[in-house]
């Protein structure tokens, strides 16, 4: 809990609901019928002087916490927030006529009784809007609705020449590896940006580690292109709000376009959005569709009921049921391909069919009804942008699709993942002894700090290598015993191996996932190890161990141990880090 509330500071407030039409079904048949639409669904309010107190503690809590500067340079602190509050659990935007600490929550937004639990906990803060991309279900939605091939190629072009124009320099490969999320659990960003400051910016162009992962990182950027669509784009962003995959295209005031809504009465009048799923808004005109449909509405999927009270065993059986019988992925991809395949596109019929099904398998977890698709019709052909990896479209197997996936999927080569010679490469060594040793043994003797024993530190390797063999052995997308991912992948997190079917990348998904978490708490404790305790340490004291370490990282690397790169970023990023402690609080002290 970020901050503990007192039960007078808790509101409940009611929703706001209001009885509406709704039209239900397709062009074959429809009906209209009144439905109560709780408008409020899931959101709360709060006080400035709450939402301010929740932000600084969030910051006390992550001292390096980002934090958003708009055009003025001045801090962005957020409006809104992703919470849980006892058995309540929404999100909350600010109500500035509130006065003093105060949080109003709503009927629709509680899930169980917890009135002893009076921590705000914050699942998310909203200080800066969010990314938005472009998948293969909105392209073919816009696709259809009459938006140009080119609008999607042009964003394509620009987000690989973007990608590429970043290689050349530590703070744009730092941003491209944000966008993509690449490299986090190493730190991999920020220490980009840090060797600018710390003057060790050739690392990034003519050490060939570096060069490797920002290569890597290159070749997955340019495969999320190709394989799932997933562009970028400029003018796109991403907000609280709520979206459905297969659903038409609504048009909101001051010009924005979201796309998928899943109900029209979740858009007021004035713009305002209350519930605390993501929807996308694109001011681009040229993805503005030119053709427009009355946005979907089904009935409420029917709830499978017991007519006793559950117990865990109900939980349990649920459990494999829901393993065995989900058909979500698989209505999606139908859905796709039939859409692909007739000439209304996601208007045909069968795929209007698809799209029902489909909400109703996004509500399998809550209403326990399983979605059976035996009697929906297949796609029997396969477009060249469904192919695997490993695939050569144009085998045969595959059909040239015309429409804008295919389009989009034939116009990205790949190339090989490996950079090619690195020009007038650098021993990191002997570059970095150069550029920091005097700095930093200067600090050391102005401060008499005591030596440290490396052999902490040798051991400390020894524990890291292990656990990165494992992280590679364990990874990998081949199941055979040879396949290993190596070291490039780890730190970026990113599996290159290809898909032999194109249902494996879901399972990369899956594993790159689990290589994140899993390298993030190593690293985590790596750092915390080769720091040690800062409520015991100076941070001169703990800039000595960072260097030790980084010292014995290069003499792995001069015995060819295997993690020592891997190592070596972990060890230089601790001294950086520490360095930046040292020169923020003397820039403090000489005010």
């Amino acid at each position: 809990p970020s901050v503990k509330l007192k039960p007078r500071e808790i509101q409940v407030i009611p929703d706001v609901e209001a009885e509406t039409q709704l039209q239900y079904g397709d062009n074959e048949e429809e009906t209209v019928k009144p439905r109560t639409l709780t408008w409020t669904d899931g959101h709360g309010t709060l006080s400035p002087d709450l939402a301010d107190e929740i932000w600084a503690k969030l910051c006390e809590i992550r001292p390096k916490r980002s934090k958003f500067r708009g055009e003025t340079e001045e801090e962005v602190r957020p409006r809104a927030y992703q919470i849980r509050l006892g058995g309540y659990k929404g999100v909350v935007s600010v109500d500035y006529r509130l006065k003093g600490r105060l949080i109003q929550v709503r009927p629709s937004m509680d899930k169980f009784d917890a009135p002893h639990s009076l921590g705000i906990e914050i699942s998310e803060a909203f200080n800066r809007p969010s990314p938005m991309y472009l998948n293969r279900p909105l392209i073919m939605l816009l696709d259809t609705l009459g938006v140009k091939d080119s609008a999607f190629v042009k964003l394509q072009d620009e987000a690989i020449q973007t990608a590429q124009a970043a290689l050349s320099h530590p703070d744009s490969s730092a941003t491209l590896m944000e966008t993509y999320e690449l490299g986090t659990a190493f730190g991999l960003p920020n220490l980009l940006r840090q060797l600018q400051h710390h003057h060790l910016q050739d690392l990034h162009s003519r050490d060939p580690f570096f060069r490797r992962l920002l290569s890597f990182s290159l070749y997955h950027v340019k495969r999320e292109l190709k394989y799932h669509a997933r562009i970028p784009g400029k003018l796109l962003h991403s907000s609280l709000g709520r979206i459905a995959w297969l659903t038409q295209a609504l048009v909101v005031p001051k010009s924005w376009t979201v796309v998928g809504v899943a109900d029209v009465h979740d858009v007021l009048e004035d713009g305002q959005i209350f519930d605390g799923d993501v929807y996308y808004l694109i001011e681009n005109p040229e993805l503005h569709p030119t053709k427009y449909e009355i946005p979907a509405a089904y009935e409420p999927a029917e709830r499978h009921t017991l007519d006793r009270d559950s117990t865990i065993k109900d939980v349990a059986d649920f459990v494999i049921e829901y393993m065995t019988h989900d058909t979500l992925g698989l209505i999606g991809v139908n859905h796709l391909r039939l859409a692909d395949q007739r000439p209304e596109g996601v208007l045909d019929k069968d795929c209007l069919r698809y799209a029902k099904l489909y909400s109703d398998a996004v509500d399998y977890p809550k209403t326990g009804k399983p979605v059976k698709i035996d009697h929906m019709p297949k796609p029997t052909d396969i477009p060249d942008w469904y192919c695997p990896e490993s695939a050569d479209p144009n085998n045969g197997d595959y059909y040239e699709s015309y429409r804008a996936l295919g389009v989009l999927f034939r116009a990205v080569q790949l190339g090989d993942p490996e950079p090619g010679p690195t020009e007038q490469p650098i021993n990191q060594e002997e570059y970095i002894r150069e550029v920091l040793e005097e700095k930093v043994f200067d600090i050391l003797n102005n401060n008499a700090v005591p030596p440290v024993d490396s052999n902490i530190f040798h051991q400390l390797f020894a524990r890291f290598s292990y656990d990165l063999k494992y992280q590679c052995a364990t990874h990998s997308l081949a199941q055979s015993g040879n396949s290993r991912l190596n070291e490039e992948e780890v730190v970026i997190g990113s599996i290159l191996g290809k898909t032999t079917a194109a249902n494996e990348s879901r399972k990369r998904r899956n594993l790159m996932e689990r290589l994140g978490k899993q390298s993030k708490d190593l690293v985590k404790q790596i750092k915390r190890d080769i720091l040690g305790d800062s409520s015991l340490l100076s941070s001169e004291e703990q800039l000595a161990r960072a260097w030790v370490c980084l010292d014995v990282a290069w003499e792995m690397a001069r015995a060819n141990k295997f993690g020592k790169n891997s190592f070596s970023l972990v060890a230089l990023t601790s001294v950086l880090d520490v360095l930046q402690v040292i020169e923020d609080a003397e820039r403090e002290n000489s005010y």
